[in-house]
């Protein structure tokens, strides 16, 4: 995933200040991979993230993407 967009709300933006940085991001990949075209409602699906994936969107190795996702 390449040049990814999130729009956020304000209670997003706020609620990221009790977030690990971690967390944020982990937030924000499942976030990025919600399809803007359907309406909110219809949203109802889980995201799957890899270790893989966060190593590579957050340039990280693998290792320390395995420890900061454990």
């Amino acid at each position: 995933m390449h040049n990814l967009t999130v729009t956020k709300s304000n209670r997003l933006v706020e609620a990221r200040y009790k977030l690990t940085l971690e967390q944020q991001r982990l937030l924000l990949l499942c976030i990025a991979k919600i399809d803007s075209q359907k309406p909110v409602d219809e949203i109802s699906e889980s995201f799957k993230i890899t270790a893989n994936e966060y190593a590579k969107t957050f340039n990280l190795d693998n290792k320390n993407a395995y420890r900061q996702l454990e």
